[in-house]
């Protein structure tokens, strides 16, 4: 599977991971959806400990994230 676009940050004591899935389409024709993994690294291992969909379709592909003021945006 190709991603486009993965950002990491480290938020609330974990880290995320988001990355749009590309050409993906779900069983319900949903297309280029945006993933989003939480946890943790092992060494060089990124372990997930869960993980869900981030938006429904394609209005929110490739997201990404920035920080200002030590916040999240």
């Amino acid at each position: 599977r190709a991603i486009e676009c993965p950002d990491c940050f480290y938020l609330d004591g974990k880290y995320v991971v988001i990355a749009a899935w590309m050409k993906h389409t779900d069983e319900f024709g949903r297309f280029q959806m945006t993933r989003c993994y939480i946890g943790h690294f092992e060494g060089d291992v990124y372990v997930i400990e869960n993980e869900d969909w981030f938006d429904f379709g394609s209005n929110c592909y490739a997201v990404q994230t920035f920080e200002k003021d030590g916040q999240r945006i």
